[in-house]
């Protein structure tokens, strides 16, 4: 009787090896979590409905993939499953980068030109979808290391509760370097295609480091990250709709930038998955034909009058568009200074570059990059005649500590007497939940709020004065420009204004209770539903 052969067992990786590629499968592991979501935002924005797909599928892969792991970890030899598993997840966020764009082109077309009040689903079924196919499986198989890595350094001879505390240990250290090296250092200067391929180049390192010496022949899948970032292919750039060409494109620290031309129109686009935008230039007018039309009417309603000083806060500052509308409309006629306020000091790099952002055109420009709203409404004394607030989060959102009865406050104190917010809100209409929540909140604040739609679009502009009432007529008679007047009344939407009363005390936006999430999703549903 001829007795059948087993398969030789490999040596078993040395303790060091298998800490050490804990370690880099942490580093990997929460630099793919990071940059997932900047992978997605091309197609389906950074939103917050974004961010918890991607966090439930990379919690929902861990788990399953830990579990599985420590099941075959008993039945299986441990340092064979140690190193398929870091081969096969490096081999996955190679391949990442590749599919992203198809699986959302195909989900979202470019020429379908997908509006915000049909976004909801699509944005959140098809993140969701995406992110199952791409980032579940590498977070399975990274997920399967840790019990395994137990499991093989207890081989040894070594405790089992010394073996997990040193490989959750080492893990935990990777994945804080990770968590930096990702914000600071990876998506910023080698952007998110090839932060992925560097966090698969470092599991497979990982792999070869707990394998046999033989395995050293499989040392050129090491080229592999090179070679794919030499190809040029994957990019996270979606396509462009019909009529548009795209200028430039690249990561920041925060987000994805691109800027597109469509006809005489510059885009500036941030995370932009839908048919929206951050700031516009149009060439030979700084008209824009869009809401930035109807915020100079701030000054006239502040009743800042000519040779006097018009001192103005613009709180989302993004490409400048307010700063060029100023500029051309108060700077002849009035004592004009603007301080700009931009959390992404990459963005304003890429506009003073590519957006006409230069100190030439805006000689009364002061611009305060990489700081927060709310500490810059902290932080700067004023007066302000004019606090325009332009912020917006993850492409849909206005921050919730922006849009809180205490920044509201914040920014009245910060007002000269007589003084104008004037806010860019997204909503569809007067009613709108979120509109009409920010409009109560703002009343609580201030005496006198009213808001205005603005014409062919989603945006209303509501503007509040510190004291007194909004005096419409005046700001006619204050306006020297007759074009100023023929813009902002074309930009207006019938009926013209809504004035808002204080909110109930349980209504108002807070700090602690901001709601604004939820009021925004309510507000997407009632749209689809219209629709």
């Amino acid at each position: 009787m001829t007795q059948g052969t087993e398969r030789p067992a490999s040596p078993p990786p040395r303790a060091g090896a298998v800490l050490l590629a804990a370690g880099f499968a942490g580093f990997a592991g929460m630099s793919v979590e990071l940059a997932a979501v900047r992978l997605l935002a091309p197609h389906f924005g950074a939103t917050v409905f974004v961010w918890t797909n991607v966090i439930g599928v990379v919690l929902a892969a861990l788990a399953a993939g830990t579990f599985v792991g420590g099941t075959l970890a008993d039945r299986r030899e441990p340092g064979r499953l140690l190193r398929g598993s870091l081969a096969v997840a490096g081999l996955l966020c190679l391949l990442a980068p590749f599919l992203a764009r198809p699986l959302g082109e195909l989900l979202i077309p470019a020429e379908a030109g997908l509006r915000l009040e049909d976004s909801l689903p699509v944005v959140t079924g098809g993140s969701l979808a995406v992110s199952l196919a791409l980032f579940a499986p590498p977070l399975f198989f990274l997920g399967a290391l840790s019990p395994v890595a137990v499991r093989t350094i207890a081989a040894t001879g070594t405790g089992v509760g010394r073996a997990a505390g040193s490989v959750f240990a080492l893990s935990t250290v990777g994945s804080l370097l990770g968590t930096f090296g990702t914000t600071h250092l990876l998506v910023p200067l080698a952007g998110v295609r090839n932060t992925f391929f560097l966090s698969g180049g470092i599991l497979l390192l990982a792999s070869l480091l707990v394998a046999p010496r033989r395995a050293a022949a499989f040392a050129p899948l090491l080229g592999l990250p090179v070679l794919a970032a030499l190809t040029g292919g994957g990019g996270a750039a979606r396509a462009l709709a019909a009529g548009e060409e795209r200028l430039w494109a690249a990561d920041t620290p925060y987000q994805y930038v691109e800027l597109v031309r469509q006809g005489p129109r510059r885009i500036l686009r941030v995370n932009e998955g839908l048919d929206s935008f951050q700031s516009l230039l149009v060439d030979g007018t700084p008209w824009t034909e869009a809401y930035y039309d109807l915020l100079p009417l701030a000054p006239l309603l502040a009743e800042v009058g000519e040779g006097e000083p018009l001192r103005v806060l613009v709180v989302g500052l993004g490409g400048g568009t307010v700063s060029r509308l100023y500029h051309a409309l108060f700077a002849s006629n009035r004592d004009l200074s603007i301080e700009g306020i931009e959390i992404d000091p990459g963005l304003i790099e890429s506009a003073r570059a590519r957006f006409d952002l230069t100190a030439d055109l805006h000689p009364r420009l002061r611009i305060h990059g990489g700081v927060d709203g709310r500490v810059a409404l902290r932080a700067l004394r004023g007066p302000y005649d004019v606090i325009v607030l332009d912020a917006y989060a993850q492409q849909l959102h206005i921050p919730p500590h922006l849009a809180s009865l205490e920044a509201f406050e914040a920014a009245r104190e910060r007002l000269a007497p007589g003084g104008i917010l004037a806010a860019n809100v997204d909503g569809f209409g007067f009613e709108d939940p979120v509109v009409a929540a920010i409009g109560g909140t703002l009343a609580a604040a201030f005496p006198t709020v009213e808001a205005v739609r603005v014409r062919d679009t989603r945006n209303v502009v509501i503007f509040a004065r510190k004291e007194g009432p909004l005096d419409w007529e005046g700001a006619r008679r204050r306006a020297s420009d007759p074009e100023l007047l023929q813009r902002a009344g074309y930009a207006a939407c019938p009926p013209v204004r809504r004035i808002y009363p204080p909110a109930p005390e349980g209504d108002r936006l807070r700090d602690s209770a901001s709601r604004l999430d939820l009021l925004l999703i309510r507000s997407l549903w009632r749209a689809a539903l219209r629709t």
